[in-house]
C-alpha cells in the first residue's frame, strides 16, 4: 500500500511539473521570444507575465471608467514611439501609434500576418 502511495504520489508531481513547465512556455518564454524580434529603438515594449496588459485595462476601468484609458492616452507621454508592443496572455500585440504605420498596414493588409 505504501509503495503505491509513493508511486502515485511521483505521477501526481511529475503531472504537476510538466502542467507548470507548459504554462511557463505558453505564457512567458512563446511571448517574450515574439516580442523581442519586434523590439526598436522608436518603440514601446512591455511585458505582462501570464494575463498580460488585462491586469491594466481592469485598473482603468475600475479607476476611470474606461478601460481602454491608457491605450487612448499613450501619445500624451510617449509622443516619439511609433508603436507599441505588448501581450495579451500567450498572444503578441502590435498597437501602431504613428499614422504612416498604420496607413501602410491598412492600404497593404496581405503583407502582414494577423
Amino acid at each position: 500500500m505504501l509503495v503505491w502511495l509513493i508511486s502515485f504520489a511521483k505521477v501526481c508531481f511529475s503531472v504537476i511539473a510538466l502542467l507548470f513547465s507548459l504554462f511557463i512556455i505558453r505564457y512567458v518564454l512563446l511571448p517574450l521570444k515574439r516580442m523581442y524580434e519586434l523590439r526598436s529603438p522608436n518603440a514601446s515594449f512591455y511585458f505582462f507575465p501570464g494575463m498580460g496588459f488585462n491586469r491594466y485595462m481592469k485598473r482603468d476601468l475600475k479607476e476611470k471608467g474606461d478601460f481602454l484609458y491608457s491605450i487612448k492616452h499613450y501619445r500624451d507621454t510617449h509622443q516619439n514611439e511609433k508603436y507599441e508592443v505588448t501581450n495579451l496572455g500567450g498572444s503578441v500585440t502590435i498597437m501602431l501609434r504613428d499614422p504612416e504605420y498604420i496607413k501602410d498596414f491598412a492600404s497593404k493588409p496581405g503583407l502582414y500576418d494577423k
